[in-house]
């Protein structure tokens, strides 16, 4: 998988900050979605400050909950298991079939592409600064560059 620059939401200082989702539009994109599968929106009770967007939807038939995620510079969407603490920073990517093919323009990211190793990840795309972030950090998986808690 091939990563842009900015995707991490690093950028170097007096360089073009990258693209931005808008919260607003990834919301209301997760409430459609919701209503089409008869689920519902929660609140979400995350604490950090994150480079991605999130929403927490409810799926009363497939009796789960599930975590949205949305890249904050790049419409890129991947599933999660709802945080266990709204202080945990792990992140455990799932497949939702129910919701997969209700983010239309939305690039939506399988548990497999989410938790493919970063060494598998072509990573040329990507700034000095993000590369240098990533070598700090040292995630073990493509989704945890693309939705990071990274300060």
């Amino acid at each position: 998988m091939h990563l842009p620059k900015g995707i991490t939401g690093f950028y170097r200082s007096g360089s073009t900050p990258p693209p931005q989702v808008s919260l607003r539009e990834f919301k209301s994109a997760g409430a459609s979605a919701a209503r089409m599968v008869r689920g519902r929106v929660l609140p979400c009770t995350q604490k950090f400050t994150q480079k991605f967007h999130d929403v927490l939807i409810s799926l009363p038939e497939a009796k789960k909950e599930v975590r949205v995620l949305c890249n904050a510079h790049y419409p890129v969407v991947a599933f999660a298991l709802p945080a266990a603490t709204p202080d945990a920073l792990d992140i455990e990517f799932c497949d939702c079939p129910e919701l997969a093919p209700h983010f239309d323009g939305y690039t939506v990211l399988s548990q497999r592409e989410a938790t493919a190793p970063v060494q598998e990840a072509d990573l040329s795309g990507l700034d000095e600064c993000e590369l240098d972030q990533v070598r700090y950090w040292e995630p073990q998986c493509v989704g945890n560059v693309i939705f990071n808690y990274w300060d």
